[in-house]
C-alpha cells in the first residue's frame, strides 16, 4: 500500500511540474542608483501569456517579493509576452525597465497589479498594438515610454486610469491619426512626444484634456497643415517641434493659441509661404527655427510680434534678399543664421538694425568681397561669425577692429591670399580661428600678435601653410615655424603669383626672437597638430 502511494505522488508530481514549464528566474540585487531591491529577469522561457508560470530565484538575507521595486531584464533575456504573474508577484514595484526584449504583446491584465509603478519603460520592443485599459490599474504612473516600437493602433482607452501621467513617449512607431478620445484621460501630461510616426490626421479636440501639457512634439510626421483648433485648450505650451513633416504654407491663425510658446520648430518642411503677421501673437517665443525649407521672399512684417525672439534660423533655404525693416521687430535677437541661401547682397542698414546679434553666420551665400571697415561696427557683442565660402578675396583694413568680443571667427573656403594685422585689429577673446582652403599664401610676420588668446587654428589647405592645429598658449616659436614661408612671401613682395606686392611690414626684434626651428623640432610640433586634430575631431 505504501508503495502504491508513493509511486502514485511521484506520477501526480510529474504532471503538476509538467504542465507548468514557464520559468522566470531573477537574481537579486541591491540598485545603487535608485536605491531599491531589484530583480534582474536573467532567464525566461514564456511562449505565452496564459502559461502556468514559476518564478525562481533565492532573495538575499532578509527580503522578500514585497521589497522588490525595480523590475528589469538582463542582456539578451526575451519575454515575448508579459503575464499578470509577474507583477502579481511584485506588488510594490515602482520602476519597470521591461525594453529590449522582444516583446510583443501586452494585455489588460500585464499590470494589473501596477498599483506602486511611476515608471514604466518598454521601449525598443516588438508591440504592434495597446489595448484598452492596458495600464488602468496604474494609477501612480507618472512616466510611460512606448518608443519604438512597432504601434500602429492605440485603443482610445488604454490610457484610462493614466490621470497622474507627465510623460509619455511613443516616436518611432506607425501610428497614422490621432483620434479624439485618445489622450482624454491624460489630464496632468506635460511632455508628449509622436516623432517619427507616420501622422497625418490629428482630431481638432485631441489635445483638449491635455490644459498643463508644456512640449508637443510631432516631428517626422505626414501633416501637411496647422490647424489651430489642436492648441485652443493649452495654457501652458512651451515647446512645439512639427520640423519634417509636409507643411508648406503658415498663416496668423495658426499659431493664435499660443502666446505661452517659447519654442517653434519647422525645419525641414518644403515650407515655401509665410504669410504676413503670422507669427504675431507668439510674443514670448524665444527660438525659431526655420531651416531647410523652400523660403525665397520674406515679407518685412514676418517677424512682427517676436520682440522676445533670440534666436531665428533660416539657413538652408533659397532667400534672395533681407530688409532692415525685416528684422525691426527683433530687439532681442542674439543668434541669426542666414547661412546657404542665394543672398547676394546685404545692405548696411540691415546690419546696423542688428546690435544685439552675438552669433552671426552668413557662409555659403553669393555676398563676395562685402566685407568693409563698417559693415560689422555696430556688432560690438559679437562673439562668433562664420563668413565660409562666400568667395572673399581680400579683408580690408578695419574690418574686424570692433569686435574686441569676438571668440570664433570661421573663413574657410574663400579666395583669400593675404593676412593683414591690420584687418583684424587686436582680439583678445579669439579663441578659434579658421581659414582652411584659402589658397593662402602671403602673412603679416606679426599677425598673431592680435590675438592672445588663441588655441584653435585652422589652415589646412592653402598655398603656404597646410596644417590645422591646437594651440597650446603661449603661442609659441615652435606653433610660428610653421608659417616661416607665409611670413616670407609677405616679406619679399611679388614672389607670390595672383598677390599685390606691398611695402613689407616687419617687426626685427620679433623677427630675431623667432629664429628657425630645427628638423626635430618641426617634428615634435607635427606630433602636436595631430593629436590636437584628432582631439578636436572628437570634442574630447
Amino acid at each position: 500500500m505504501r508503495c502504491f502511494l508513493g509511486s502514485a505522488l511521484v506520477i501526480l508530481n510529474f504532471f503538476v511540474v509538467s504542465k507548468a514549464t514557464a520559468v522566470v528566474r531573477c537574481a537579486y540585487t541591491e540598485d545603487n542608483i535608485y536605491e531599491e531591491y531589484r530583480c534582474d529577469i536573467e532567464f525566461s522561457n514564456i511562449t505565452s501569456e496564459h502559461e502556468p508560470l514559476v518564478i525562481e530565484g533565492s532573495h538575499l538575507n532578509g527580503r522578500s517579493d514585497k521589497d522588490v521595486m525595480y523590475l528589469t531584464t538582463a542582456w539578451r533575456v526575451t519575454l515575448p509576452v508579459l503575464p499578470e504573474a509577474i507583477f502579481n508577484k511584485f506588488t510594490n514595484v515602482r520602476h519597470a525597465v521591461l525594453s529590449d526584449m522582444e516583446l510583443k504583446e501586452v494585455s489588460a491584465n500585464s499590470f494589473r497589479a501596477c498599483d506602486a509603478a511611476v515608471y514604466i519603460h518598454l521601449g525598443n520592443n516588438d508591440l504592434t498594438i495597446i489595448p484598452s485599459r492596458a495600464f488602468q490599474n496604474c494609477n501612480r504612473l507618472t512616466n510611460l515610454q512606448l518608443y519604438m516600437n512597432n504601434i500602429y493602433w492605440i485603443s482610445d482607452a488604454a490610457f484610462t486610469g493614466l490621470e497622474n501621467l507627465i510623460t509619455l513617449d511613443i516616436w518611432i512607431n506607425q501610428l497614422t491619426e490621432i483620434s479624439e478620445n485618445l489622450l482624454k484621460s491624460l489630464v496632468s501630461l506635460t511632455s508628449i512626444d509622436f516623432w517619427d510616426n507616420q501622422i497625418s490626421y490629428i482630431h481638432p479636440d485631441a489635445f483638449d484634456a491635455m490644459t498643463q501639457l508644456r512640449s508637443l512634439r510631432l516631428s517626422s510626421n505626414r501633416l501637411e497643415t496647422i490647424n489651430s483648433q489642436w492648441f485652443k485648450k493649452f495654457e501652458r505650451l512651451t515647446s512645439l517641434s512639427l520640423d519634417g513633416n509636409r507643411i508648406t504654407s503658415v498663416s496668423p491663425s495658426m499659431f493664435e493659441n499660443l502666446s505661452t510658446l517659447l519654442y517653434l520648430q519647422l525645419r525641414d518642411n518644403g515650407l515655401h509661404t509665410i504669410a504676413p503677421n503670422s507669427f504675431s501673437t507668439l510674443s514670448n517665443l524665444g527660438s525659431l527655427i526655420l531651416y531647410n525649407n523652400s523660403l525665397s521672399v520674406l515679407d518685412d512684417s514676418t517677424f512682427v510680434g517676436l520682440g522676445n525672439v533670440t534666436t531665428i534660423y533660416l539657413q538652408q533655404n533659397s532667400i534672395k534678399n533681407v530688409t532692415a525693416e525685416l528684422f525691426d521687430p527683433c530687439v532681442s535677437l542674439n543668434s541669426l543664421d542666414l547661412s546657404s541661401n542665394n543672398l547676394t547682397s546685404i545692405g548696411l542698414e540691415v546690419y546696423s538694425k542688428l546690435p544685439t546679434v552675438k552669433r552671426l553666420y552668413l557662409s555659403y551665400n553669393n555676398l563676395g568681397n562685402f566685407l568693409n571697415s563698417q559693415i560689422f561696427e555696430h556688432f560690438i557683442n559679437l562673439t562668433l561669425l562664420e563668413i565660409s565660402g562666400m568667395g572673399i578675396t581680400e579683408i580690408p583694413q578695419g574690418t574686424f577692429t570692433a569686435q574686441t568680443n569676438l571668440f570664433s571667427l570661421l573663413m574657410d573656403n574663400n579666395q583669400i591670399r593675404r593676412l593683414n594685422s591690420d584687418s583684424f585689429g587686436h582680439l583678445p577673446l579669439l579663441d578659434e580661428l579658421s581659414i582652411a582652403t584659402n589658397g593662402l599664401a602671403e602673412i603679416q610676420r606679426n599677425f598673431f600678435e592680435n590675438f592672445p588668446s588663441l588655441r584653435y587654428l585652422g589652415t589646412l589647405r592653402n598655398e603656404c601653410v597646410d596644417i590645422g592645429f591646437n594651440i597650446i598658449n603661449p603661442f609659441s616659436n615652435q606653433s610660428l615655424a610653421y608659417f616661416e614661408k607665409c611670413f616670407e612671401n609677405w616679406e619679399t613682395p611679388g614672389t607670390t603669383p595672383g598677390t599685390t606686392a606691398e611695402p613689407p611690414v616687419t617687426d626685427s626684434s620679433a623677427t630675431s626672437s623667432l629664429g628657425m626651428c630645427t628638423l626635430s623640432t618641426i617634428t615634435l610640433a607635427a606630433v602636436f597638430y595631430l593629436c590636437g586634430e584628432f582631439l578636436h575631431k572628437f570634442h574630447c
